[in-house]
């Protein structure tokens, strides 16, 4: 099975994860590309953990490495939590 075909599943939930942790899809697009830029170039291998589990502990580890905190928002803005709480449900098929 390809990289594509194990990863690609999975994509559009670490895309919401990134956003919920950064504040903007912009940015949190940016930290899921560098995660699959590393994969792609070798830098970095899945672990023999499941797909999902492999790629989002990849995520976690680039974006701590960058030293990205949690967004802080202004007086009476929405906090992280918030924003997770937001996420629309995963639909049944």
């Amino acid at each position: 099975m390809s990289l594509v075909q194990k990863l690609g599943p999975h994509l559009p939930y670490l895309r919401r994860y990134a956003r919920a942790l950064t504040g903007t899809q912009k940015s949190g697009d940016s930290y899921v590309k560098a995660a699959l830029q590393a994969l792609a170039s070798g830098t970095h291998e899945l672990d023999e953990l499941p797909p999902r589990v492999a790629l989002y502990k990849l995520f976690q580890a680039i974006w701590g490495a960058t030293g990205a905190k949690l967004e802080t928002p202004p007086e009476g803005g929405d906090t992280v939590s918030e924003r997770v709480m937001r996420i629309p449900p995963r639909h049944r098929q």
